[in-house]
């Protein structure tokens, strides 16, 4: 079955101050089609659309990213989130000891280093590179201890002429698996608890 939630119901579950959490879904989701400030009816939340403005939220509030500038994130992102299983009611499954068919099995986690980029026009757009976790693992270099990570990259958004400039001040670090582990461990506190 599937599950909705309202405003006041989220909002306390997912910590976040319930005039924020009204102010970011407005922001990072389309009108609701049957709701509104006249019909009487409270907009109902899918798991999709409450970690659609979960994660708006964190890139406004704790990558301190601009509204419109994290809209364009989500919209970027969009289909690689869907696709990779982020707007689903489980977190994603850790891989099985099944032999390996591409190295995208062996993923444990993903992060998005996002970088701004303006074009001649002063337009702005974003380039992902989006690492796949497969592990990390202690090791020694020169006789220092080391960490090895050992990791896939995709490229999402890459400028794709010279006249784009990425802005290299401007870099964030997105844990993705690690938002979503948190958005998916506050809505399980929940149902456990009730």
């Amino acid at each position: 079955m599937i599950r909705f939630y309202l405003n006041r119901e989220l909002a306390p579950l997912l910590e976040i101050n319930l005039a924020k959490w009204k102010r970011w879904s407005r922001e990072f989701l389309p009108p609701d089609p049957l709701g509104g400030m006249q019909s009487g009816f409270a907009r109902q939340f899918s798991i999709k659309d409450a970690f659609v403005v979960y994660l708006g939220g964190h890139l406004v509030a704790d990558l301190k990213i601009s509204i419109p500038e994290a809209k364009q994130i989500l919209s970027d992102l969009d289909v690689w989130l869907e696709q990779k299983g982020f707007y689903g009611i489980h977190p994603i499954s850790i891989p099985s000891d099944k032999p390996v068919q591409n190295p995208e099995e062996l993923i444990q986690s993903y992060t998005i280093i996002i970088t701004r980029t303006t074009n001649t026009e002063g337009r702005f757009g974003f380039d992902y590179r989006i690492h796949g976790i497969i592990a990390e693992t202690d090791s020694t270099y020169q006789n220092q201890p080391v960490k090895c990570l050992f990791y896939t990259e995709t490229h999402l958004n890459s400028p794709a002429s010279p006249n784009r400039k990425a802005d290299f001040r401007s870099v964030k670090h997105l844990n993705i698996s690690d938002i979503f582990k948190c958005f998916h461990d506050l809505l399980q506190g929940a149902s456990h608890s009730a």
